[in-house]
C-alpha cells in the first residue's frame, strides 16, 4: 500500500494515500472496507495514472466530529470529501472508480458535477433508486446487512459489538466465490476498523442515510431525466448481486448513455477477487497501454 496521509476539513478528517503520476483516478471502496481493498490493482494503475485512494468518511479511519450520524454519512456529504481532495490534490477532474458504496459516491458525483467526472465506472451495484424500489423478500433474503443494518436496533448493536471480527469474517466469505482466499493483512485491516464502535456506529447510519437522504434525493434526479455524461463502465461479478444482465442493463441504461457493461467471475468483492481481470477490463474501457503491468498483478 502506498503511503497514506490526512485531509484536514472543517468536519471530518480524510485518510487517502496517493501515488503515479499522470491523470487522476479516484478509487472508492465500499461497505464493509477501506482503502485497502484496492491494494491488488492500485499499484499497476499508477503507472499510467495518479492514482488516489481514500477512505470513504465514517470508514477505515476517516473520522467526522458531528454526533448526527445520519446526515453525516449520506452521499452529499461524501461526494464533498471527494471534490475537496480532488481540489487538494490539484486536479480538476478525474477518471472515478466506485466499489458498491464507493460507486454510489462515484456516480452521485458524476451525476452532480459532470464537468469533474471524465469517465465513471461503477463496480457490482445497481442505482439507489431502482436497488430499493425492486427489494422484496428474495432480496432480504439474499442481503442480510440491509436487514441488520437498515433497522439500526441497540441489541444488533450489542451483538456486533461482543464479535465484530465475526462479522467481518462472515460477510467477507459469504459474499464471495467459494474459493477466494483473502489476504490476513487485508482482513486484519478491515476487522481493526469494525473493532471501532465509531465506525460500526457509522455503517448503521450509513445504512439509515441512503433510505432517508439518498433515495429521496436520487428520486428527484430521476423526475429531473438526470444523465450521466461521462462514458460509464458497469462491471458485474457473476456470482454476486442475484440479478439479472438485463435489470442491471436497463437500471444502469437509464442514467448513462454511454454504458458499457462487463460481466466478470467474481463474487461482489471484485477489486480484491479478480484484480487481474478487473485491471484487464479498465485497461480496455480506459483505453491504456499499461501492458507492463500485468506482471505485477501476480507478485
Amino acid at each position: 500500500m502506498a503511503r497514506t496521509h490526512w485531509l484536514e476539513r472543517p468536519d471530518v478528517r480524510i485518510r487517502y494515500a496517493a501515488s503515479g503520476c499522470g491523470p487522476a483516478l479516484l478509487l472508492l471502496h465500499g461497505f464493509p472496507t477501506s482503502l485497502e481493498l484496492w491494494d491488488p490493482i492500485a499499484k499497476v494503475l499508477a503507472k499510467t495514472h495518479t492514482v488516489i485512494c481514500p477512505d470513504l468518511r465514517g470508514y477505515g479511519k476517516s473520522k467526522f466530529t458531528s454526533s448526527a450520524f445520519a446526515s453525516q454519512m449520506c452521499r452529499t456529504k461524501m461526494v464533498e470529501d471527494q471534490l475537496a481532495l480532488l481540489d487538494h490534490l490539484g486536479f480538476s477532474s478525474t477518471v472515478i472508480c466506485g466499489h458498491d458504496r464507493g460507486a454510489r459516491v462515484a456516480y452521485r458525483l458524476a451525476l452532480s458535477y459532470p464537468e469533474r467526472v471524465s469517465d465513471l465506472i461503477v463496480v457490482d451495484i445497481l442505482p439507489t433508486v431502482d436497488l430499493i424500489n425492486g427489494f422484496d423478500w428474495f432480496q432480504a433474503m439474499n442481503t442480510p446487512d440491509w436487514s441488520v443494518f437498515g433497522s439500526g436496533e441497540a441489541w444488533i448493536k450489542d451483538l456486533l459489538a461482543h464479535d465484530p471480527d465475526l462479522f467481518i469474517h462472515r460477510t467477507l466469505k459469504s459474499w464471495t466465490e467459494r474459493d477466494h482466499v483473502w489476504p490476513l493483512e487485508m482482513t486484519d485491516v478491515f476487522i481493526q476498523a469494525f473493532r471501532d464502535s465509531f465506525v460500526r456506529d457509522a455503517c448503521f447510519a450509513d445504512f439509515a442515510a441512503i433510505t432517508d437522504f439518498d433515495y429521496p434525493f436520487e428520486q428527484e434526479l430521476y423526475r429531473n431525466r438526470a444523465q450521466i455524461l461521462s462514458r460509464c463502465l458497469c462491471v458485474v461479478g457473476s456470482n454476486s448481486l442475484g440479478q439479472s444482465m438485463q435489470t442491471v442493463e436497463s437500471s444502469w441504461a437509464r442514467l448513462a448513455k454511454q454504458l458499457t457493461i462487463e460481466k466478470l467471475s467474481s463474487g461482489h468483492f471484485v477489486p480484491a477477487e479478480a484484480p487481474h481481470e478487473l485491471f484487464l477490463t479498465i485497461d480496455k474501457f480506459l483505453n491504456m497501454t499499461n501492458r507492463n503491468g500485468l506482471s505485477q498483478l501476480a507478485e
